[in-house]
């Protein structure tokens, strides 16, 4: 696995990486002083330790993964939601040598932990609940993976994943209203009837926004 580490006297990162099967050390671009270079520098070294990871054999039981989520029936926002909670936690079994098949109770507390203390795909910490919804999908894939039969067991049947009250939004005032009303003229007309539906339904405003394929523009 790739790894991180200082040097005395030098302000830089260095790096214990391998290429071509052999381990090199080298120095990177990153200050060590720098919060957002050293960031920089981890996100890096995770992202090398994934390409360590993944062997072929890694490869040949997930290689079935990621055509089952395209061909989920849901909407195109869905099915990126889920590759992205697949991305963060294929690095995580790969990072970790862990298996699929063997990722039970432990394995998800430790999930939790790595997750929510720092993103290396995007740079930046998630909420418990998110990460929870991250395991939530996998116990789905575990499912789809013994109907496959790459698996014989689920061990994350038996994990009960309780997610925290989500925060209730306060509703807009009738003055927060009139000045959004206000302003709307200046912009484009769709905005304008995509805020009056979302106001009138509730639904959030990229719900308001309807394909052009559902509206018949010939006129009879």
């Amino acid at each position: 696995m790739a790894s991180l580490y200082k040097r005395p006297n030098s302000p830089y990162w260095w790096l214990s990486v391998k290429q071509g099967g052999k381990w090199v050390k080298k120095r990177s671009e990153w200050r060590v002083n720098d919060p957002a270079q050293t960031a920089n520098a981890r996100t890096y070294c995770a992202q090398q330790s994934f390409v360590e990871g993944q062997t072929a054999e890694h490869f040949d039981g997930i290689s079935w993964v990621e055509p089952v989520i395209r061909a989920m029936p849901v909407a195109p926002r869905s099915v990126e939601r889920y590759m992205e909670a697949w991305r963060s936690l294929n690095l995580f079994l790969s990072t970790h040598r862990i298996g699929l098949s063997s990722f039970g109770v432990h394995q998800a507390d430790l999930y939790l932990a790595w997750r929510t203390s720092t993103n290396f795909l995007r740079h930046k910490k998630i909420s418990k609940n998110t990460a929870l919804q991250e395991l939530k999908f996998l116990k789905f894939l575990q499912k789809q993976a013994r109907l496959r039969g790459k698996m014989v067991g689920r061990p994350m049947d038996d994990y009960v994943i309780r997610l925290s009250p989500k925060k209730i939004k306060p509703a807009l005032t009738e003055e927060q209203i009139e000045k959004i009303r206000a302003v709307l003229p200046q912009y484009p007309p769709w905005m304008t009837i995509s805020f009056e539906i979302g106001l009138a339904t509730g639904a959030r405003l990229q719900e308001c926004s309807i394909p052009c394929s559902c509206i018949d523009l010939i006129v009879s």
